[in-house]
């Protein structure tokens, strides 16, 4: 009985200690470095954390979340994590060796995405509760509570193309071009004013 009572109680102090850690926050910054794009461009997308107090972020696994128009491509880690091999999602995870970064402006690493079709699409992550690939991780106290700053990416029409036309107005800003009916037009005067200064 009394290995029974130890058991809970030290089932209830660990589950105390994680909850009591869930509690602290961190928040996660997705910058583009274009957010006006063309479909078929590439974007990048720096991702940084910051943390509160001196809670130290030890690793850290997500996945991407954003519409068909985007298509994620790659990520690389930060200079300060390692990358880990997971078979979970996106497979974007990293660990640091260094016992955990804290404070604002942690660069966790880059995305990469690939323009698919015209229309705003907001780029955010997510974590899956009770997945231990997935989270971020503070030194010996379970994981933080996420808040995330997305980014959005518009993707535009190209942009139209007047070259090569003819008509009034050139493509590459020339000289205008008269139409076929102004052509004529100043052929008949010309002939009219020809017969009357003939008589």
């Amino acid at each position: 009985m009394k290995i029974t009572r130890f058991g809970l109680l030290a089932v209830t102090a660990v589950c105390g200690l994680v909850t009591a850690a869930s509690a602290e926050m961190i928040n996660v910054q997705l910058v583009a470095d274009n957010t006006q794009v063309n479909p078929g461009d590439l974007v990048d997308v720096d991702i940084f954390a910051s943390t509160e107090d001196e809670s130290r972020l030890i690793g850290f696994g997500f996945d991407f979340v954003t519409n068909e128009g985007l298509s994620f491509d790659s990520f690389s880690t930060g200079a300060d994590f390692a990358t880990v091999p997971s078979r979970d999602g996106d497979g974007v995870t990293g660990l640091s060796f260094a016992g955990g970064l804290t404070g604002s402006g942690i660069f966790l690493g880059s995305a990469q995405f690939t323009a698919n079709d015209i229309g705003s699409y907001v780029i955010d992550i997510a974590t899956t509760a009770g997945d231990l690939t997935e989270g971020f991780a503070q030194s010996g106290r379970g994981f933080f509570d996420l808040t995330v700053d997305t980014t959005t990416i518009n993707v535009l029409a190209p942009a139209a193309s007047n070259s090569g036309s003819f008509g009034a107005g050139g493509g590459d800003g020339g000289p205008a071009i008269p139409e076929p009916a102004t052509i004529a037009l100043l052929s008949l005067g010309l002939v009219a004013m020809r017969f009357r200064s003939g008589r």
